[in-house]
């Protein structure tokens, strides 16, 4: 309970804002925050781009969050730990807006998207990372396959 009440002072007045608890310098993976109005059609078109991408979120370790600023999110525990409100507020984004952030291991947001996603953009972006250098020569891509 503690813990979780310093998480949420540590995200409302930090400078830095952390796509999730940091626990260390950086996380085990990359976040793509989808942020919406309501669970509209432009939020349905998200998740079924992100089914059709899933190999390549599964392979650059990206956990997908959607937002809602009606007080909805997927997965559901982003809102079970996480004020809403405050996250848009954190992110920049206005509660009437379309956003998708992407957000790197160190905790940054490292791309912004207004409108639909550009996964091509998307993965080039990750894949300029001298993180994701590593990984890439550290494993095959499965998604070339």
């Amino acid at each position: 309970m503690l813990r979780h009440g310093l998480l949420t002072l540590l995200i409302s007045a930090s400078s830095v804002v952390y796509a999730y608890p940091n626990h260390s310098n950086q996380w085990s993976h990359r976040s793509l925050l989808y942020f919406a109005p309501d669970n509209d059609q432009q939020v349905q078109q998200f998740l079924l781009e992100t089914q059709m991408h899933q190999c390549d979120l599964d392979e650059r370790d990206i956990v997908v969050l959607v937002i809602t600023a009606s007080g909805e999110s997927m997965p559901n525990w982003v809102k079970e730990q996480y004020d809403i409100s405050q996250l848009y507020k954190n992110y920049q984004v206005a509660q009437t807006d379309y956003a998708s952030i992407l957000i790197g291991r160190d905790g940054y947001e490292k791309l912004r998207f207004t409108h639909s996603v550009d996964w091509q953009l998307l993965n080039q972006t990750i894949d300029g990372m001298p993180m994701r250098q590593r990984e890439m020569q550290q494993a095959s891509n499965p998604c070339s396959a």
